[in-house]
This record gives structure tokens, sequence and C-alpha cells, in this order.
């Protein structure tokens, strides 16, 4: 299956696609390129500073790992 980018650089994901994968209207993705391919993913929270997802804690909007916290704090 394909789809034509817009003038605004958008593309429709199909339902059927949205529904299997839980992607409900204002659901938060994240893009990444591995060699030719545009990978979407569901977003989840990450450290601002390493990208882990491991032991976060919020800090207002943003979130930082344990580890990047003990090497602030030192």
């Amino acid at each position: 299956m394909s789809r034509k980018v817009d003038e605004l650089g958008r593309v429709s994901i199909p339902k059927h696609m949205r529904v299997e994968l839980g992607f409900e209207a204002r659901t938060p993705v994240s893009f990444r390129v591995e060699d030719d391919r545009l990978i979407v993913t569901k977003a989840h929270d990450t450290c601002v500073l390493c990208n882990s997802d491991e032991n976060l804690t919020s800090v207002g909007d943003k979130f930082i790992c344990t580890d990047c916290r003990a090497k602030l704090t030192k």
C-alpha cells in the first residue's frame, strides 16, 4: 500500500493500520530514518540527555534518568 505526501509533508496512515497499532487521534509518534526507510513508532518518554527510557524522573514536561541526574549533581 502506498500514499502520497501532501504539500505540507503529511501522509495519512490507513485506518486498519492505525487500529492494529493502537494509534488513536493525537497519539504522539516518533520518527527516525534507517537506511532509506522512515520508521514511525509510538513516542514514549525518554531522558532528554541520553535518550534512556529507564528510571525516569519528570522535570516539568521533560524527563531525566537516574544516571544523568547523578552525573549532574556531582
